[in-house]
């Protein structure tokens, strides 16, 4: 299972840096459309100062960096946001590190082009930016024109080889960076993570209560597959609960898994963090129908609140939770039943929510980040 990492100034190797000014560069809509990027962002930033970092989050592609040692990128998903950042530090000489959060859409595909030199030019997110471009007033237009001219697949590896310290949530991520990065002292393994405290605290507040039903947490989107949970479980009389709703480019599929759930679907849309960990305390099974996660940070919560787990069985996912997941295959309707069905059979894994809320923390995640800083600060 994946673990942090050893910090280089618990190794004792070098002197910390005086206090740092970092500035978090993300998506436009980081925050009006949140995700589990967004979650990161804050976890990460959070920790970060409580370690004495001044941490800046903008999503201005164009901001002054004069002031600031070090830029941190996000997401190599959504590739027209993160290349004018990108652009950005190159253009004012800062250098700056990756967190990727990366999962290819087909991973056999994927892995068949790696071996492949060059590979291919277009890809499924292209064709996603082409559809964004069509979107009237799109604020994105310029960074998307650029994007689509380069290639998805090339501004990507532009990124990667300017990156000083890539930051992959786990070994199965790094494996589809690029060969030069995996295994070497420019990819650093950080997971993901979770606040062990808010989760403590509802967890306390509602301890002997029941648990019930199914409950899945995401945005809505087809790479989230909800639609899958929907078939798997209609016409059953298990209760299941949605937290979540589309976003711009996905409201259809919202208003399209609405209209085919049956009445034993429930559908909450966005609702507050501590009402999350609220329903996630109260519901016996947690299920991630995606098609593919890194490893999903509401999986990570659920655990922790007491959840059996239901998951995509994709590298990332079985890194995390080894054994401790119910697993079914991606796109199997039926198998995804069978999973659900046992997990409601079944109590948690004896250990598995303890072991989440002590080692998946966003001030180790925080410890770590400072030294990838360090190093890329330094040129190393």
């Amino acid at each position: 299972m994946v673990q942090f990492c050893q910090s280089r100034e618990e190794e004792g190797r070098k002197v910390a840096l005086p206090s740092l000014r970092v500035i978090f560069a993300v998506r436009r809509d980081l925050y009006t459309s949140p995700g589990g990027d967004a979650v990161q962002v804050d976890g990460t930033a959070s920790g970060l100062r409580r370690l004495g970092v001044e941490v800046t989050v903008s999503s201005d592609p164009k901001a002054d960096l004069k002031a600031f040692d070090c830029v941190h990128l996000f997401h190599l998903e959504r590739v027209h946001e993160t290349y004018p950042h990108y652009l950005n530090a190159t253009r004012q000489g800062k250098p700056y590190v990756l967190s990727p959060i990366y999962w290819p859409r087909n991973e056999v595909r994927a892995r068949a082009q790696a071996r492949r030199p060059g590979g291919m030019r277009w890809s499924t997110p292209d064709l996603a930016n082409v559809v964004r471009l069509a979107a009237p007033g799109a604020v994105e237009r310029r960074a998307i024109l650029l994007v689509l001219r380069k290639g998805w697949r090339r501004c990507r590896e532009e990124i990667l080889a300017g990156a000083r310290v890539v930051l992959p949530n786990s070994r199965a991520e790094a494996e589809f960076l690029p060969a030069e990065l995996a295994g070497s002292g420019r990819c650093r393994v950080v997971p993901n993570a979770i606040d062990p405290e808010a989760c403590r605290t509802v967890r306390a507040r509602l301890s002997g209560g029941s648990r019930s039903g199914v409950l899945s947490v995401g945005h809505f989107d087809v790479r989230k597959n909800q639609m899958l949970l929907i078939r798997a479980l209609r016409g059953t009389d298990v209760p299941v609960t949605f937290v979540g709703e589309g976003r711009s480019l996905q409201k259809p599929y919202y208003r399209w898994c609405r209209l085919r759930a049956g009445g034993n679907f429930r559908f909450l849309g966005r609702v507050p963090k501590e009402k999350v960990l609220e329903l996630m305390c109260g519901a016996q099974v947690h299920v991630c129908p995606s098609r593919f996660e890194t490893p999903g940070l509401a999986n990570l919560e659920a655990a922790a609140m007491g959840c059996s787990l239901v998951v995509p069985d994709c590298p990332p996912i079985r890194e995390y939770f080894g054994e401790e997941g119910c697993y079914f295959s991606n796109g199997d309707a039926e198998g995804l039943k069978v999973a659900v069905l046992k997990a409601l059979e079944t109590s948690a894994p004896p250990g598995l929510a303890e072991r989440v809320l002590k080692m998946y923390t966003w001030d180790a995640v925080a410890k770590e980040t400072l030294s990838a800083y360090e190093d890329a600060i330094r040129g190393g």
